[in-house]
């Protein structure tokens, strides 16, 4: 008698399945925007921050101009970027920079570097109204840099009094 071999069924691995298509999907609109934000916040670059998250820069102007609140987020991102910026700028200009002497091509020692021009624009923006001269005009509308000795001096004495009175 012959014996016949009783199949039984054996379990096949799993095997890896394709993606489906919800799993290629991008992420919704509404996180990649939020990426977006978020790469502004440490950038303040549209362009980079708009590739970064996968949207298109005429998009996010496009919707930045119809939502306020999307308008007000990417607004504080900048602001954000710009206060961390002016904070090492008015830093730089107090403390000056660090710069190493080398001697026979050895550190000896080194130099603190002050920036006058730094300085002075950190002081243009922070009090234009004592500092920055040539934006305002005098009476006559010509500009106060072309002032004469008299004037100038007038406007140097209206200054302190200005400062004492404070």
């Amino acid at each position: 008698m012959a014996k016949t071999a009783t199949s039984k069924a054996v379990p096949t691995p799993p095997t890896e399945q394709p993606p489906t298509e919800q799993d290629t999907k991008k992420p919704a609109i509404a996180e990649r925007r939020n990426l977006f934000i978020a790469h502004l916040r440490q950038s303040a670059n549209v362009s980079r921050s708009a590739r970064s998250a996968g949207l298109c820069v005429s998009a996010l102007y496009r919707h930045r101009a119809k939502n306020a609140a999307f308008a007000a987020q990417w607004d504080g991102a900048i602001a954000e970027v710009v206060d961390a910026l002016e904070e090492a700028v008015l830093g730089r200009a107090r403390d000056g920079t660090e710069k190493p002497v080398y001697y026979g091509g050895e550190r000896i020692g080194k130099h603190q570097l002050y920036s006058d021009a730094l300085a002075m624009f950190v002081l243009k923006s922070k009090r234009p109204e004592v500092y920055a001269r040539a934006l305002q005009s005098g009476e006559s509308g010509e500009p106060v840099d072309s002032m004469g000795d008299c004037d100038a001096e007038q406007e140097f004495d209206d200054h302190i009094a200005r400062l004492k009175a404070l």
